[in-house]
């Protein structure tokens, strides 16, 4: 899954990468994703005040859309 992460960051072309949902609940899938993308020069996020489940999600679609939009 860190492997299909990065490719898909290099693919759009992005930097900033925020990592969030159910699955990102799991600790160590998360250490090796972020470990994976910082080694190759991406910035990753995750949550610190909200849950990455769905309690979380709608407030990064909201984040997202307030970027994209500036």
């Amino acid at each position: 899954m860190a492997n299909i992460c990065l490719e898909i960051a290099k693919d759009i072309g992005i930097q900033r990468v925020c990592l969030s949902g159910g699955v990102m609940q799991n600790n160590p899938l998360v250490s090796k994703i972020k470990e994976l993308l910082e080694k190759e020069g991406f910035k990753v996020y995750t949550h610190q005040k909200v849950p990455p489940n769905d309690g979380g999600i709608a407030l990064g679609q909201a984040v997202y859309s307030v970027d994209v939009k500036e």
